[in-house]
Protein backbone atom coordinates (compact mmCIF):
# COMPACT_ATOMS: atom_id res chain seq x y z
CA UNK A 1 0.00 0.00 0.00
CA UNK A 2 1.11 3.70 -0.59
CA UNK A 3 2.65 5.76 2.41
CA UNK A 4 -0.37 6.07 4.85
CA UNK A 5 -2.26 9.45 5.15
CA UNK A 6 -5.19 8.90 7.24
CA UNK A 7 -5.35 5.95 10.02
CA UNK A 8 -8.00 5.37 12.71
CA UNK A 9 -6.73 2.66 15.52
CA UNK A 10 -9.79 1.21 18.28
CA UNK A 11 -11.47 3.95 17.34
CA UNK A 12 -15.03 4.04 19.77
CA UNK A 13 -17.69 6.40 19.81
CA UNK A 14 -21.66 6.69 21.12
CA UNK A 15 -24.83 9.37 20.71
CA UNK A 16 -24.88 9.60 24.19
CA UNK A 17 -25.53 6.11 25.38
CA UNK A 18 -26.12 4.51 22.57
CA UNK A 19 -22.96 2.70 21.68
CA UNK A 20 -21.76 3.64 17.66
CA UNK A 21 -18.70 2.83 16.94
CA UNK A 22 -16.75 -0.72 19.27
CA UNK A 23 -13.33 -0.80 17.35
CA UNK A 24 -12.87 0.69 14.71
CA UNK A 25 -9.17 0.70 12.77
CA UNK A 26 -8.38 1.67 9.05
CA UNK A 27 -6.22 3.48 7.24
CA UNK A 28 -5.76 5.10 3.82
CA UNK A 29 -2.93 5.37 2.17
CA UNK A 30 -1.94 8.70 -0.04
CA UNK A 31 -3.89 9.13 -3.55
CA UNK A 32 -6.06 6.24 -2.47
CA UNK A 33 -9.37 5.38 -2.41
CA UNK A 34 -11.27 2.83 -0.55
CA UNK A 35 -14.53 1.58 0.45
CA UNK A 36 -16.79 1.77 4.11
CA UNK A 37 -19.40 -1.10 3.51
CA UNK A 38 -22.11 -2.35 5.91
CA UNK A 39 -25.84 -2.83 6.21
CA UNK A 40 -27.58 0.42 7.49
CA UNK A 41 -26.89 1.54 11.00
CA UNK A 42 -23.51 -0.57 11.49
CA UNK A 43 -21.51 2.88 12.02
CA UNK A 44 -20.63 3.73 8.45
CA UNK A 45 -21.73 7.26 8.63
CA UNK A 46 -20.91 7.56 12.35
CA UNK A 47 -17.19 6.69 11.22
CA UNK A 48 -16.80 9.68 9.29
CA UNK A 49 -18.36 11.78 11.71
CA UNK A 50 -15.76 10.58 14.25
CA UNK A 51 -13.64 11.04 11.54
CA UNK A 52 -13.86 14.81 11.27
CA UNK A 53 -14.85 15.73 15.05
CA UNK A 54 -18.59 15.93 14.96
CA UNK A 55 -19.41 12.85 16.61
CA UNK A 56 -16.55 12.65 19.96
CA UNK A 57 -14.84 9.21 19.89
CA UNK A 58 -14.74 7.56 23.82
CA UNK A 59 -11.36 5.45 23.05
CA UNK A 60 -8.61 5.32 20.10
CA UNK A 61 -6.84 7.41 18.02
CA UNK A 62 -7.53 9.39 14.38
CA UNK A 63 -4.63 10.74 12.93
CA UNK A 64 -3.77 12.26 9.80
CA UNK A 65 -0.41 12.26 8.41
CA UNK A 66 0.85 11.10 11.25
CA UNK A 67 -0.66 13.81 13.99
CA UNK A 68 -3.27 12.96 16.15
CA UNK A 69 -6.32 14.76 15.35
CA UNK A 70 -8.64 13.06 17.53
CA UNK A 71 -9.48 15.75 19.74
CA UNK A 72 -9.34 18.84 18.00
CA UNK A 73 -12.42 20.61 16.92
CA UNK A 74 -14.56 20.25 13.18
CA UNK A 75 -13.08 23.32 12.30
CA UNK A 76 -9.47 22.79 13.09
CA UNK A 77 -9.88 19.18 10.98
CA UNK A 78 -10.96 20.69 8.41
CA UNK A 79 -8.36 23.22 8.49
CA UNK A 80 -5.66 20.57 8.04
CA UNK A 81 -7.18 19.08 5.23
CA UNK A 82 -9.85 16.29 5.88
CA UNK A 83 -13.28 17.25 4.37
CA UNK A 84 -16.74 15.80 4.38
CA UNK A 85 -19.10 15.54 1.62
CA UNK A 86 -22.71 14.59 3.99
CA UNK A 87 -25.15 12.42 3.10
CA UNK A 88 -27.09 15.51 2.81
CA UNK A 89 -24.97 17.39 0.34
CA UNK A 90 -24.83 20.99 2.71
CA UNK A 91 -24.95 22.97 -0.42
CA UNK A 92 -26.19 26.61 -0.22
CA UNK A 93 -29.85 26.68 -1.92
CA UNK A 94 -29.88 30.44 -2.06
CA UNK A 95 -26.69 30.89 -3.53
CA UNK A 96 -25.50 30.02 -7.19
CA UNK A 97 -23.06 27.43 -8.01
CA UNK A 98 -20.48 29.84 -8.76
CA UNK A 99 -20.93 31.34 -5.21
CA UNK A 100 -21.06 28.51 -3.55
CA UNK A 101 -17.36 27.24 -4.51
CA UNK A 102 -16.59 30.66 -4.10
CA UNK A 103 -17.10 30.99 -0.88
CA UNK A 104 -16.17 27.48 0.33
CA UNK A 105 -12.33 28.07 -0.89
CA UNK A 106 -9.39 28.30 0.95
CA UNK A 107 -6.42 30.42 0.24
CA UNK A 108 -3.87 27.93 0.12
CA UNK A 109 -6.32 25.20 -2.10
CA UNK A 110 -4.98 24.58 -5.29
CA UNK A 111 -8.63 23.88 -6.19
CA UNK A 112 -10.09 27.08 -8.28
CA UNK A 113 -13.24 28.01 -10.16
CA UNK A 114 -11.40 26.59 -13.61
CA UNK A 115 -10.26 23.47 -12.09
CA UNK A 116 -13.98 22.99 -10.57
CA UNK A 117 -15.30 23.47 -13.85
CA UNK A 118 -12.64 21.34 -15.67
CA UNK A 119 -13.63 18.69 -13.41
CA UNK A 120 -17.62 18.98 -13.42
CA UNK A 121 -18.07 20.60 -16.23
CA UNK A 122 -21.78 20.41 -16.02
CA UNK A 123 -21.10 22.90 -13.51
CA UNK A 124 -19.91 25.22 -15.56
CA UNK A 125 -22.96 25.25 -17.42
CA UNK A 126 -24.90 25.40 -14.61
CA UNK A 127 -22.59 28.11 -12.94
CA UNK A 128 -25.68 31.15 -12.44
CA UNK A 129 -28.13 28.60 -11.25
CA UNK A 130 -29.55 28.61 -7.29
CA UNK A 131 -28.07 25.27 -5.71
CA UNK A 132 -31.71 24.61 -5.12
CA UNK A 133 -32.75 24.41 -8.82
CA UNK A 134 -30.24 21.77 -9.78
CA UNK A 135 -31.48 18.06 -10.19
CA UNK A 136 -30.00 16.00 -7.35
CA UNK A 137 -27.49 14.61 -9.59
CA UNK A 138 -25.90 18.60 -10.11
CA UNK A 139 -26.17 18.93 -6.30
CA UNK A 140 -24.08 16.26 -5.52
CA UNK A 141 -21.40 17.33 -8.08
CA UNK A 142 -21.55 20.48 -6.51
CA UNK A 143 -21.52 19.41 -2.65
CA UNK A 144 -18.13 17.38 -3.89
CA UNK A 145 -16.64 20.26 -5.79
CA UNK A 146 -17.07 22.94 -3.06
CA UNK A 147 -15.35 20.07 -0.66
CA UNK A 148 -12.99 19.94 -3.05
CA UNK A 149 -12.21 24.17 -3.25
CA UNK A 150 -11.26 23.48 0.42
CA UNK A 151 -7.85 22.29 -0.91
CA UNK A 152 -8.53 18.43 1.40
CA UNK A 153 -5.98 16.00 1.72
CA UNK A 154 -9.11 13.34 2.27
CA UNK A 155 -11.90 13.52 0.64
CA UNK A 156 -14.94 11.60 2.87
CA UNK A 157 -18.24 10.34 0.96
CA UNK A 158 -21.48 9.39 2.65
CA UNK A 159 -23.54 7.90 -0.02
CA UNK A 160 -23.04 10.06 -2.67
CA UNK A 161 -24.82 8.08 -5.25
CA UNK A 162 -27.86 7.60 -2.95
CA UNK A 163 -31.37 8.41 -4.74
CA UNK A 164 -30.22 9.29 -8.23
CA UNK A 165 -30.88 7.48 -11.49
CA UNK A 166 -28.26 4.92 -13.03
CA UNK A 167 -27.22 7.16 -15.49
CA UNK A 168 -26.04 9.72 -13.68
CA UNK A 169 -24.37 7.42 -11.26
CA UNK A 170 -22.26 5.84 -13.90
CA UNK A 171 -21.37 10.01 -14.60
CA UNK A 172 -20.75 10.70 -11.21
CA UNK A 173 -18.35 7.79 -10.55
CA UNK A 174 -16.35 9.09 -13.60
CA UNK A 175 -15.92 12.73 -11.68
CA UNK A 176 -14.94 10.47 -8.07
CA UNK A 177 -12.48 8.22 -10.23
CA UNK A 178 -11.03 11.64 -11.75
CA UNK A 179 -10.62 12.93 -8.21
CA UNK A 180 -8.77 10.40 -7.33
CA UNK A 181 -6.52 10.35 -10.15
CA UNK A 182 -5.80 13.67 -9.09
CA UNK A 183 -4.38 12.29 -5.98
CA UNK A 184 -6.83 13.21 -3.16
CA UNK A 185 -7.49 10.38 -1.02
CA UNK A 186 -11.04 9.09 -0.24
CA UNK A 187 -13.31 7.14 1.54
CA UNK A 188 -16.27 5.97 -0.13
CA UNK A 189 -19.49 4.62 2.01
CA UNK A 190 -21.55 3.59 -0.51
CA UNK A 191 -24.14 0.68 -0.52
CA UNK A 192 -24.09 -0.21 -3.73
CA UNK A 193 -20.94 -2.50 -4.23
CA UNK A 194 -20.16 -2.24 -8.45
CA UNK A 195 -19.78 1.73 -7.26
CA UNK A 196 -17.13 0.08 -4.31
CA UNK A 197 -15.78 -1.66 -7.08
CA UNK A 198 -15.40 0.58 -9.25
CA UNK A 199 -13.94 3.46 -7.42
CA UNK A 200 -12.02 1.44 -4.58
CA UNK A 201 -9.12 -0.62 -4.37
CA UNK A 202 -9.87 -1.84 -0.63
CA UNK A 203 -13.03 -2.54 1.03
CA UNK A 204 -13.89 -2.57 5.04
CA UNK A 205 -16.65 -3.94 6.14
CA UNK A 206 -18.48 -2.98 9.24
CA UNK A 207 -20.86 -4.62 11.38
CA UNK A 208 -22.11 -3.52 14.94
CA UNK A 209 -19.42 -0.94 14.95
CA UNK A 210 -17.06 -3.45 13.92
CA UNK A 211 -14.61 -3.73 10.89
CA UNK A 212 -15.27 -7.27 10.44
CA UNK A 213 -13.62 -7.48 6.84
CA UNK A 214 -10.81 -5.52 5.32
CA UNK A 215 -9.39 -6.96 2.15
CA UNK A 216 -8.95 -5.84 -2.05
CA UNK A 217 -11.48 -6.11 -4.56
CA UNK A 218 -9.33 -9.51 -5.50
CA UNK A 219 -10.44 -11.30 -1.90
CA UNK A 220 -14.41 -10.61 -2.48
CA UNK A 221 -13.82 -11.97 -6.24
CA UNK A 222 -12.56 -15.20 -4.74
CA UNK A 223 -15.00 -15.25 -2.14
CA UNK A 224 -18.39 -13.77 -2.97
CA UNK A 225 -20.36 -14.97 0.25
CA UNK A 226 -18.46 -12.51 1.48
CA UNK A 227 -20.92 -9.93 0.30
CA UNK A 228 -23.89 -12.41 1.22
CA UNK A 229 -22.70 -13.01 4.81
CA UNK A 230 -21.99 -9.22 5.66
CA UNK A 231 -24.17 -6.80 3.49
CA UNK A 232 -26.97 -9.21 2.48
CA UNK A 233 -26.50 -9.05 -1.32
CA UNK A 234 -26.69 -11.99 -3.98
CA UNK A 235 -23.93 -13.88 -4.38
CA UNK A 236 -25.11 -14.72 -8.02
CA UNK A 237 -25.62 -10.81 -9.15
CA UNK A 238 -21.63 -10.08 -7.86
CA UNK A 239 -20.09 -13.52 -8.57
Amino acid sequence: MTAQLLALRGVQAAYGKSIALQDVSLQVGRGEVVSLMGRNGMGKTSTLNTIVGVLQKTAGTVRLDGVDISDLESDEISRLGIALVPADRGIFALLSVEENLKIARRKHSTWTLESAYASFPRLKERRKNLGGALSGGEQQMLSIARALMQGPKVLLLDEPTEGLAPVIVDELVELIAGVGRSGVSIVLVEQTFAVCRALASRHYILEEGHVVFEGPTAALDDDPTILERLLGLDVGAHA
